[in-house]
């Protein structure tokens, strides 16, 4: 009888958490199935998604990481976005979840230093403090 080695399963859809401007924190579990071995990583992937059309998957963390949480940095401001999860063991990585809800980063305001301010940026607005005006006695 031929037995053949198994990766994992998918996963459950991601779980997407605490969106905001340009990061969000992403769950995930084991798969049902770990395969011939215990999994020992996790490989997430994201698209971003314009005019409801979804775009290329890329890949979030270049190793797999142990954790089943990983925070996602660098996405773009008011934009749409799904991510999902592929579980890995000693025999290769498994196939993809199936595509998280999708998300819309939001338009919270940042805080900055430039040039020894504080300056607030939003995609709409910057606010600046200007220093108070000098008094020259006319």
């Amino acid at each position: 009888m031929l037995s053949v080695a198994a990766v994992p399963g998918p996963p459950l859809a991601p779980e997407v958490c605490d969106v905001a401007s340009t990061r969000c924190t992403t769950r995930y579990q084991l798969p049902a199935d770990e395969g011939d071995s215990p999994v020992t990583g996790y490989h997430l992937q994201r698209r971003h998604v314009t005019g409801g059309e979804g775009g290329e998957w890329k890949t979030v963390n270049e190793r797999p990481t142990t954790a089943q949480e990983l925070v996602v940095d660098h996405l773009e401001q008011l934009s749409k976005y799904e991510f999902r999860v592929a579980a890995e063991n000693q025999l290769g990585v498994g196939e993809f979840s199936p595509a998280s809800r999708r998300i819309t980063t939001d338009n919270s305001v940042r805080t900055i230093r430039l040039n020894h301010c504080y300056c607030s940026l939003s995609i709409t607005s910057v606010s600046l403090p200007l220093p108070p005006p000098i008094l020259t006695g006319y």
